[in-house]
């Protein structure tokens, strides 16, 4: 992961952290709880409820071992119809792409999925 990739995913991470984005880490489903400012690391909560790395390794993660569960763009408009969706501007529209754990930041014309920085949310994983 180069640094733009990085800087990436911390603004996304950032952003979606209220809405308790789950991430991928070591073939598990976690859940981002919090990040380390000074340089990106994050903590996570496995699905059991503990944290992880277990705290003999250490209590934050590099944020280069993880990835967002997301969902692509073309999924908007199977949770709102255009004309709410149309209602929605600025801050609001991202906060509810933030919400709804929609991928849309690009780096170079290619999205996130493109750029191996997430992964495709199964349709039950957030109870949309």
């Amino acid at each position: 992961m180069n640094q733009e990739e990085k800087q990436l995913l911390l603004k996304d991470f950032c952003a979606r952290l209220p809405y308790g984005v789950k991430v991928q880490y070591d073939n598990q489903i976690c859940k981002l709880i919090s990040m380390n400012g000074d340089d990106g690391s994050v903590l996570l909560l496995d699905e059991g409820g503990f944290t992880k790395p277990d705290f003999d390794d250490g209590l934050f993660i590099p944020i280069e071992k993880i990835k967002p569960y997301l969902y692509p763009e073309s999924e908007v408009s199977n949770l709102i119809s255009p004309k709410e969706l149309s209602m929605l501007t600025g801050y609001e529209l991202y906060d509810w792409f933030h919400k709804n754990h929609i991928a849309y930041r690009t780096l170079n014309g290619k999205d996130m999925f493109e750029l191996g920085l997430a992964v495709r949310a199964t349709k039950e994983m957030y109870n949309n």
